[in-house]
């Protein structure tokens, strides 16, 4: 049992598989360098990996039929940032980035939604199936609408990184951290 939804495998529960919330990012950044500070600006399209499934939110007693349906459609971000790192060299070839910031980011796309067919925020197709699950609805109905989520977002980074330095004309980094989810990454830099 995860913490705000039941698993498939928990018990009682129904065997449609849980969806993952995994992502993936794309992106440009211009650095600021002044020994050992690093300003980073970035730009980035951040998309949804997620597939459609149930979600079971988690309730005592369990109620496992209550859940809700959900699609993604065109979920992504359009982010962008400014974050600080302490650079501390250990050979003139290798570094150490420790910092965070922060940005903004823009929703795109939707969730789309199949409520239980008792529930009173179904919207359009609140007469399709009512006394159905979501799972057995959204084979049958229409949906009921996008799940409400704010358009704008901030985006918290805490961020750890290695840099391996190529000469004074370019970098390779590798990331892991906090970007709104935990994640690693890597980036590649050239030296104007």
């Amino acid at each position: 049992m995860d913490i705000w939804f039941f698993d498939n495998d928990d018990d009682g529960a129904n065997p449609y598989p849980r969806p993952s919330t995994n992502a993936f990012a794309a992106g440009a950044e211009f650095v600021l360098k002044k020994k050992p500070a690093n300003w980073i600006f970035y730009f980035e399209y951040i998309g949804s990996l997620m597939e459609e499934g149930y979600w079971d939110d988690v309730e005592k007693p369990a109620a496992h039929e209550d859940g809700d349906w959900i699609r993604p459609d065109g979920l992504g971000m359009l982010a962008f940032g400014a974050n600080y790192g302490h650079e501390i060299h250990a050979t003139p070839w290798l570094s150490f980035l420790f910092g965070g910031g922060l940005g903004l980011g823009f929703v795109l796309g939707d969730l789309t939604s199949w409520g239980p067919g008792g529930s009173q925020d179904n919207g359009t197709a609140a007469g399709c199936l009512t006394e159905a699950p979501a799972y057995t609805r959204k084979d049958f109905c229409e949906d009921d609408g996008p799940k409400s989520m704010p358009s704008v977002l901030p985006v918290v980074d805490v961020t750890v990184s290695t840099r391996f330095h190529f000469g004074d004309q370019a970098n390779l980094r590798i990331d892991m951290g906090l970007h709104n989810m935990l994640y690693v990454g890597t980036a590649f830099g050239a030296v104007f």
